[in-house]
C-alpha cells in the first residue's frame, strides 16, 4: 500500500461520510489514488494510525 492509499483509506474508513479531494499531476498518481477506494481499515488499525490509546 502506498502512502497516498493509506491517507485516502484513513479518510474513507471514518465512521462518518467523507469525500477526500485528490490532486494528481500524472496518470500514475491518479491510478494510485483510485486504488484507495478499496482500502478500509479496522477499528484497531484506525486507532494505531491516529495514535490514540
Amino acid at each position: 500500500m502506498t502512502v497516498s492509499q493509506v491517507a485516502l483509506g484513513y479518510m474513507l474508513s471514518q465512521p462518518f461520510p467523507t469525500i477526500p479531494i485528490i490532486g494528481c499531476h500524472t496518470h500514475d498518481q491518479l491510478e494510485d489514488c483510485l486504488k484507495a477506494d478499496k482500502v478500509r481499515f479496522t477499528e484497531a488499525e484506525m486507532k494505531y494510525l491516529s495514535l490514540r490509546d
